[in-house]
């Protein structure tokens, strides 16, 4: 079965609601728009996720603030939505959405996005800046064509230059260019406030705008008082960057970035690879290449040994405690605190073992995506059987983790019965529907179901 897992790293607090923060509208997604139009405002439009922990603390710390109600509610017609559930799904992928929290700003009476964040602000004072934004973006005349022909024809003047690098951010357009002319002309008198504006344009790690704030990552520490804020930045564009090369379907960039990973702090250069070749080739449509970058990744996993997944693991603890930690200094979580937060969470087997979880799961998409081609009439019997033995070896990584053991074992049933392995398939499809009861499974019913065709 397709098993995407949404890693769950989320830390839990009251929250008490007031009634002068945000108001957010109840009803579907039409009936907002209506209001919006009719009022002639702006749509504001919190995505995200049940499992998002930043989205959790914006929803505790600025919705319900007074401040942030007097802006919004004046300004905007208030919305939010699971990106997972429902509508939001569509809408989502309608906007591109890549990471959670996103905020976007909507024009109700074309659909078209005026302005766009994602992540968490770091203050109240930045969370309500964004809407000042895309307010004052809502009112520019000025299209984006006007934009670059001039930009083009080398006006570079200043206040030009940060209305166009605002309009670039706000349709989530290459900034690139823009940033690298503005820093050369003003790099050198930026105030504080505009230098962390700039640093939010920046998206990659390519352009001349990366180096200058590579030689001013002390200041960027201290405006973000983090020791460690220009190393997760650094993470970030990189990731940005290389998204940016599959959006361009630019193969070249592609291997040039990914020669450069050991620089990014990106926790797994492996598994960062292996997911964004993968996109770049389902994008070109390049089925050879995708085959080819699954199955050098799936034989790598094969050769790993305990050992190996050991290290994975506490690699990948290293990093969810620095989440941790970040999550509970926005939250302003008491340090005497802390360690029972992280040593609860690190009990947690999706935290304890999840390289493990990680690598399987990627194994079962491949798996699975054989399977479904397979239902096309598209794939063969050696790529059947070869990912068979993925499946297999995904099974037994996660064997003491139900909630990630279901949905593979689930999969590798199915390549059985392709295989006409018939009884083979229902011994696991049994054990696989028992386990989902007990773990009271969503897709029980599912695998129900397959049981029983298998049984006929």
């Amino acid at each position: 079965m397709k098993y995407t897992v949404l890693f769950v790293l989320a830390l839990c607090m009251a929250v008490s609601g007031f009634s002068q923060g945000i108001h957010f509208e109840e009803g579907d997604w039409q009936t907002v728009k209506a209001k919006a139009a009719k009022e002639n405002k702006l749509i504001y439009l919190d995505i995200y996720t049940t499992w998002c922990g930043p989205c959790k603390m914006m929803a505790a710390k600025y919705f319900p603030a007074k401040e942030a109600g007097d802006y919004f509610n004046a300004h905007f017609i208030n919305y939010k939505i699971d990106a997972e559930k429902g509508e939001g799904i569509t809408i989502a992928k309608t906007y591109a959405v890549r990471g959670y929290p996103t905020n976007l700003f909507i024009d109700a009476n074309t659909d078209k996005l005026v302005y766009r964040t994602m992540g968490m602000p770091q203050s109240l004072e930045a969370f309500i800046e964004k809407g000042v934004i895309a307010y004052e973006e809502y009112q520019d005349k000025m299209s984006m064509e006007e934009y670059q022909q001039k930009f083009e024809k080398g006006n570079y003047d200043e206040a030009f230059l940060r209305k166009y690098l605002r309009k670039n951010n706000r349709l989530a357009l290459d900034n690139d260019k823009a940033l690298d002319a503005y820093l050369q002309q003003y790099g050198d008198k930026i105030t504080d406030s505009l230098f962390l504006e700039l640093l939010s344009y920046q998206t990659g790690v390519s352009n001349s705008a990366y180096k200058f704030f590579e030689k001013n990552k002390a200041r960027i520490n201290k405006l973000k008082s983090d020791e460690n804020g220009f190393e997760n930045l650094k993470n970030y564009w990189y990731q940005q960057n290389l998204q940016k090369t599959i959006d361009h379907k630019d193969e070249k960039m592609m291997k040039t970035l990914l020669a450069r990973a050991k620089e990014f702090n990106t926790g797994n250069e492996d598994l960062i690879a292996f997911y964004y070749q993968s996109e770049l080739y389902k994008k070109m449509n390049d089925e050879d290449k995708l085959w080819s970058t699954q199955k050098k990744f799936a034989e790598n996993v094969m050769q790993l040994s305990e050992e190996d997944f050991i290290n994975l693991n506490k690699k990948a603890e290293e990093n969810i405690i620095k989440q941790i930690e970040w999550q509970a200094k926005q939250m302003g979580v008491p340090d005497e605190k802390l360690e029972e937060i992280i040593q609860n969470n690190l009990a947690r087997p999706e935290i304890k073992y999840s390289s493990q979880i990680q690598y399987a799961q990627l194994l079962n998409q491949i798996a699975w995506g054989i399977y479904e081609k397979n239902a096309q009439k598209n794939t063969s019997s050696e790529k059947i059987n070869l990912t068979t033995t993925w499946a297999k070896k995904a099974m037994s990584l996660v064997e003491n983790i139900p909630q990630s053991w279901v949905p593979i074992s689930d999969t590798y049933a199915h390549l059985l019965a392709l295989q006409g392995k018939k009884k083979e398939a229902i011994d696991i499809q049994e054990k696989v529907v028992a386990k989902a009861k007990e773990i009271r499974d969503a897709n029980f019913n599912e695998y129900e179901t397959f049981l029983k065709e298998l049984k006929k």
